[in-house]
C-alpha cells in the first residue's frame, strides 16, 4: 500500500477487518460473534460503523474488557491495522484503540494516502 493512495471507504474497511480478525484470535470466533451481536442489538453500533464511532467502541471495549484488557485488545487490532496500511506500529503504554486509528488517519494523510 506504500505511495498507493486510497479511499476513506477503504480505510475504513482494513480497520472494519483487523478489529474482526483480531477479535477472533484473542475471544474465539464464537465470543466474537456473540459479542458483535450484542453490539449491534444493544449499542446499535455494527460493524461497518465502528471505524465512525471508533470512541464509543473504544469505551464498549473497555466496559466489556475491563480498562487494561481493552488496551491489550486495541492495541491487538491497532497492530493488525498498521500492517494493513502497511505504516509502522509503535506501541505506546497508554494508547487506546481510538488513539491508534487517529494516528493511523494522521499518518496516511501526511503521506497523501488517503483520499
Amino acid at each position: 500500500m506504500k505511495g498507493r493512495v486510497i479511499q476513506e471507504s477503504e480505510f475504513d474497511s482494513l480497520l472494519v477487518d483487523s478489529v474482526d480478525e483480531a477479535l477472533t484470535d484473542v475471544l474465539g470466533m464464537k465470543f466474537t460473534d456473540k459479542f458483535f451481536t450484542l453490539l449491534e442489538t444493544e449499542l446499535q453500533i455494527s460493524k461497518p460503523e465502528i471505524p465512525r464511532r471508533l470512541d464509543n467502541f473504544t469505551s464498549v471495549l473497555s466496559t466489556v474488557f475491563g480498562s487494561r484488557a481493552a488496551l491489550v485488545v486495541g492495541r491487538a487490532i491497532a497492530k493488525r491495522f498498521y500492517t494493513r496500511l502497511e505504516i509502522p506500529f509503535v506501541e505506546k503504554d497508554s494508547y487506546t484503540l481510538l488513539n491508534y486509528g487517529t494516528e493511523a488517519k494522521s499518518i496516511m494523510s501526511k503521506q497523501g494516502q488517503i483520499e
